[in-house]
């Protein structure tokens, strides 16, 4: 049997998909494997605390996007002015993964 979603790379042409397109058990599993791959754990874990993120942790977060695009996903952060983490990711984060939950 088939699995119904398999997230699939980036192809030419194809709009890259939102954190909210998938099912979150699955939206969140590529987001901590996007992030896991890039070393930006603590550069968003500062991000969810509303805390600034030195400039290493900020290049974490390019590389970040960068593995989100190839995973044919938005981009995780917004790095215009400053870091801003899509709205979506944080309930994804804070139910399903062991390195985000609030304590």
């Amino acid at each position: 049997m088939r699995p119904q979603h398999v997230s699939t790379a980036y192809r030419h042409g194809t709009p890259l998909r939102s954190w909210t397109d998938e099912p979150p058990e699955i939206a969140s599993s590529a987001a901590e494997l996007a992030i896991k791959a890039s070393d930006s754990i603590d550069a968003i874990r500062k991000l969810l605390r509303k805390e600034p993120a030195t400039l290493e942790e900020q290049v974490s977060l390019g590389r970040l996007n960068s593995h989100c695009f190839l995973m044919g996903y938005e981009p995780m952060v917004l790095l215009y002015d400053y870091p801003r983490i899509d709205p979506a990711i944080p309930p994804l984060l804070e139910q399903y993964s062991k390195h985000f939950r609030a304590s």
